[in-house]
C-alpha cells in the first residue's frame, strides 16, 4: 500500500497490536504478584503497602503501583483498610487452597523469559516445556479445572446440545470410556440422564480424584468406574465400550502416535461403537482462526511432536485403523464409527 495513493479512510489502524503490547503488560503485572506472593501476604494481614515494602524489603512506590493496578485489573481490592482479597483472588491465587492456578500460570510464561520459543524454532529442538501429560504435571491440570470441581452443574445445558449433535443418547447398557478424562465433566454430564449408563474414567491419580468428586456431586458416583495410568500404556480391553472420548489430548501425539491410540479405541469398542475427538483442528490450508492455529505452536511449545490437525489428517488417521463415517462437527469435534 503506497502512502501517495492511500487515503486517511485505507489507512490501518494499530489496535490489534497496541492491545497485544498492553496485554503484555498485564500478564507482567500478574507474574510479578505470583512470584512476590502479594496475595497471600494481604490474606496473612499485610493490608497495607507501605507495610508490605518494609515487611519485605520492597521499594515502596513500585509495590504501591502493581498493587493498585491489580485492583485496576479486578484481582484486588481496596478500601479505607487498605488492599483486601477479591473472590477470584481468593479462590485462585492463593498457594494453600486446592483452587490455586497460579503455578500453572507461571510454568506457563516461564519458557519464554529469555526468548527459547524462537530458540526451539531455530534449532527444532524441542519441547521447551516437557511432561505436560505425564503424571509429574497432573497437579497443574488439577489446579486448571478447579473451578469446574466446585460448580460442576455450570455449563451442563452445552454438554447436553453437543452430545445431542453427536446422535449419541443416554440408555440402559450404554459403556463410555473417557480417555484423558480431566474432570470428566462431559461424559458424566450424558451418564446423569439414566442410572444404567456406566463411564470408565481414564487419567492420572490425582486427575481421577478430582473427576470422581465431581461425579459424587452431580450424584452419580456409583456409575463411574476408574482405569489409572499412561493413555498409551494402559489397556483398553476389547469389545467393552459403546463410545470413547478422547479428551483435548490427541493433539498433544505424533501422527503414529495417534493412530496408535486410535487402534486402541477401535479395538476398545463394540461392533457399532463411536469414538470422538475433542481437540482443535485446523483448517486445511492452515491460516483461519486464531485458536487452532495459536494452540498448535503451544503443541510445539509443549510437546516433542504434537501437532493440530486437519480434519482432512483425523480422516486419515480414524480410516487408516478401520474407522467409518468420519465426521467433523465443529472446530473441536470429530466422530466416526467402528
Amino acid at each position: 500500500m503506497s502512502s501517495a495513493t492511500t487515503t486517511p479512510e485505507e489507512v490501518p489502524i494499530p489496535d490489534a497490536v497496541m492491545d497485544l503490547s498492553w496485554t503484555v503488560y498485564k500478564v507482567a503485572l500478574i507474574k510479578a504478584g505470583l512470584e512476590l506472593g502479594v496475595w497471600a501476604k494481604i490474606a496473612a494481614g499485610q493490608r497495607t503497602a507501605g507495610e508490605m515494602a518494609q515487611n519485605q524489603g520492597w521499594d515502596p512506590t513500585g509495590t504501591r503501583m502493581l498493587l493498585d493496578a491489580l485492583c485496576g485489573m479486578g484481582l484486588l481490592g481496596k478500601g479505607e483498610a487498605g488492599y483486601h482479597l477479591v473472590p477470584v483472588a481468593e479462590l485462585y491465587l492463593l498457594p494453600d487452597k486446592p483452587t490455586y492456578i497460579g503455578q500453572t500460570f507461571l510454568v506457563d510464561l516461564a519458557w519464554e523469559g529469555r526468548g527459547q520459543l524462537a530458540d526451539a524454532i531455530r534449532t527444532g529442538k524441542r519441547p521447551v516445556i516437557s511432561g505436560l501429560t505425564g503424571e509429574e504435571k497432573a497437579a497443574l491440570w488439577v489446579g486448571w479445572y478447579a473451578g469446574r470441581r466446585m460448580a460442576p452443574e455450570r455449563g451442563l445445558e452445552d454438554f447436553d446440545a453437543m452430545w445431542q449433535a453427536l446422535n449419541i443418547k443416554a440408555r440402559e447398557g450404554l459403556r463410555i470410556l473417557d480417555a484423558a478424562c480431566g474432570t470428566g465433566i462431559k461424559s458424566l454430564a450424558l451418564a446423569r440422564h439414566h442410572p444404567e449408563v456406566r463411564v470408565t474414567l481414564l487419567d492420572w491419580p490425582s486427575v481421577l480424584e478430582m473427576a470422581t468428586e465431581v461425579a459424587g456431586k452431580l450424584g452419580i458416583a456409583d456409575q463411574v468406574t476408574t482405569l489409572s495410568g499412561d493413555l498409551q500404556a494402559v489397556d483398553y480391553g476389547q469389545n467393552q465400550f459403546d463410545v470413547v472420548w478422547f479428551g483435548n489430548i490427541t493433539h498433544f501425539y505424533s501422527p503414529p502416535d495417534v493412530v496408535a491410540l486410535l487402534r486402541k479405541a477401535f479395538m476398545a469398542l463394540a461392533s457399532g461403537g463411536t469414538v470422538v475427538i475433542n481437540a482443535p483442528i485446523a483448517d486445511e490450508a492452515r491460516r483461519e482462526g486464531e485458536y487452532p492455529l495459536v494452540a498448535a505452536m503451544e503443541m510445539f511449545i509443549c510437546s516433542a511432536e504434537g501437532d493440530v490437525y486437519t480434519f482432512s489428517e483425523y480422516r486419515g488417521f480414524l480410516e487408516e485403523v478401520g474407522f467409518t463415517d468420519v465426521t467433523q462437527h465443529n472446530d473441536m469435534l470429530i466422530s466416526a464409527k467402528k
